[in-house]
């Protein structure tokens, strides 16, 4: 009897490690993996634009919210298009187009690879010079990943600012962009633009995207993955022991 039982849980123990092993691999296989995409074709989010300061804003960004809807994947390239709301109520679609891999596009900020840590390239070849909103993604690196609120709870971000002085005769212009991420996704979560005139106490402008409605299931988190399957095996190895154990009590003959 005793025999039996422990080929069953040698064979139980076996399947066991192929399954871990197979749960490492695909981690590992994770971690060395190319940027690629972390949306799908469909996923959308709405975001509340904020504008504040003593400048004066031009119309264009007389803006309320704008909604992001992922067209179209292809390899690493993402298609989305802008859904842009203005304050006097019409609305302008817009189609973006970038490589999270390279960055090139004319979307480029708007989506990077999914699963990027802290020091990590954001781009591996963004566009030269002067990229959206007068900034360069070139050499550009995951300053931070951290913990964020967004849609009433704790997510993992990928923080990335960039902060540029302007030099000229007239005045210094401060320009100060922090964009946050998903990490598990690479969608935009929040951007937001600071821009300060001096050396006089110039105009200041600030201008705040933050996401406040999604369709998108965040990825389960990939660290939580191995505890869970080693107590989920755990668990199974007690179930069995028990009602082997339960099989093994042999029941008392009737008394004749």
């Amino acid at each position: 009897m005793s025999i039996k039982m422990n080929k069953k849980f040698v064979s139980l123990a076996f399947a066991s490690v192929f399954l871990l092993s197979a749960v490492i691999g695909s981690q590992l296989m994770v971690a060395v993996a190319a940027q690629e995409p972390g949306v799908s074709e469909g996923d959308w989010a709405e975001y509340d634009v904020t504008l504040s300061g003593n400048a004066t804003m031009p119309p264009e960004l007389n803006i309320t919210w704008v909604k992001i809807t992922v067209q179209e994947i292809s390899a690493t390239n993402i298609t989305s298009e802008f859904l842009v709301h203005y304050s006097n109520g019409t609305e302008e679609a817009e189609i973006y187009l970038v490589d999270v891999d390279t960055g090139q596009g004319n979307g480029t900020g708007f989506f990077i690879a999914k699963d990027l840590s802290e020091g990590d390239l954001i781009y591996t070849d963004p566009p030269t010079g002067e990229g959206p909103f007068g900034i360069s993604f070139e050499g550009a690196t995951i300053n931070e990943t951290i913990s964020r609120e967004y849609l009433g709870g704790d997510v993992e971000v990928n923080h990335l600012n960039i902060t540029t002085v302007n030099i000229s005769p007239g005045g210094n212009v401060t320009l100060s962009i922090s964009y946050y991420w998903y990490r598990a996704t690479g969608m935009l979560a929040e951007l937001s633009i600071y821009e300060l005139m001096q050396p006089v106490e110039g105009p200041i402008m600030w201008i705040k995207m933050e996401i406040v409605i999604s369709d998108i299931i965040p990825e389960f988190p990939p660290a939580l993955i191995l505890p869970l399957f080693m107590i989920a095996t755990l668990a199974a190895v007690w179930l069995g022991k028990t009602i082997w154990s339960k099989k093994s009590i042999k029941k008392p003959s009737p008394c004749a």
